[in-house]
């Protein structure tokens, strides 16, 4: 199809393609898939215990796949870490990082589930009723993102920035990047032309057409380990698709004390922060973004 014919396609057949776009994309983003996360622990009855160390620690098992078993939440069993690795007496304490921790068991989690689950997790606290025992272990896609609080909404308009934006004339921009034509009227004053894959929050409470991610599980701790409370959580994803590791970005805190010192040995020997970041990617399996290493 030329040019010329391209521009003489009726808006109505135009506002149909872009629908049909729309309701494509939004069908893929919503897709379920189930959750998993392999790491090393021990299923262990009411009452079953083992010593620190025992090769029981050492299999790895679906911590998803458990915390969601019928049979096992039935009989009042527990997902048990290693004490040895993991001992309960540091509780939660970020003081403790480094020192084998429940603080090195959320770290060692997230980056399990980067690695092999396809999503980042996150910690959203454990309330009050647990008594601080409690860590709830969440897909970072669980929030939902607030448009009336970023910047092109506060430029707008303070009072209803979600309907303002909508009407609002945007900068314009053009796919081959002239600086002249990502201007307006009023230059930078005008908000930007931006989208978010995230979930967001419109007025009145209403929500985008997307879901927010019902995934996570609940950690806790005794006098004798960490564990995995089973016949809590979710493990099925929503709202979003499978991320590749090499898609995700890694807090600097997951690399420990070993990469931060490498990265400050390869920062003093003027490397660039861009091949720092790919050395640490090849030796360590943790991508960061150059920000992060420079």
């Amino acid at each position: 199809m030329s040019h010329e014919a391209m521009l003489l396609v009726p808006r109505s057949v135009e506002e149909k393609i872009y629908k049909d776009l729309d309701n494509a994309r939004n069908k893929y983003i919503n897709q379920e898939w189930v959750a998993m996360l392999p790491f090393q622990a021990c299923v262990c009855g009411p009452g079953e215990f083992y010593e620190q160390g025992h090769a029981m620690y050492k299999t790895k098992v679906d911590l998803f796949s458990l915390a969601m078993d019928p049979l096992y939440a039935a009989t009042g069993a527990k997902v048990r870490f290693d004490p040895g690795k993991y001992c309960p007496s540091k509780g939660w304490s970020r003081v403790n990082q480094g020192k084998g921790g429940g603080f090195d068991l959320i770290s060692e989690l997230q980056l399990s589930s980067i690695a092999h689950g396809q999503c980042c997790l996150v910690s959203n606290g454990g309330g009050n009723k647990s008594g601080g025992h409690a860590r709830n272990l969440f897909c970072s896609h669980f929030r939902c993102h607030d448009d009336s609080k970023c910047s092109q909404a506060k430029k707008v308009s303070k009072s209803s920035p979600s309907s303002a934006i909508a009407s609002a004339p945007l900068r314009t921009t053009t796919p081959h990047g002239d600086r002249n034509n990502s201007r307006g009227k009023k230059g930078k004053e005008m908000p930007r032309r931006v989208n978010t894959q995230r979930t967001t929050v419109l007025e009145q409470g209403q929500k985008d057409g997307r879901v927010k991610c019902p995934v996570h599980f609940v950690l806790s701790f005794d006098d004798l380990t960490f564990f995995l409370r089973i016949g809590s959580g979710c493990c099925t994803h929503r709202g979003h698709v499978p991320v590749a590791k090499d898609h995700m970005v890694v807090r600097n805190r997951l690399g420990g004390a070993e990469m931060k010192q490498l990265g400050k040995e390869l920062a003093v020997s003027n490397v660039n922060p861009g091949q720092t970041a790919l050395f640490l990617q090849k030796t360590t399996g943790i991508h960061l973004t150059r920000r992060q290493v420079a």
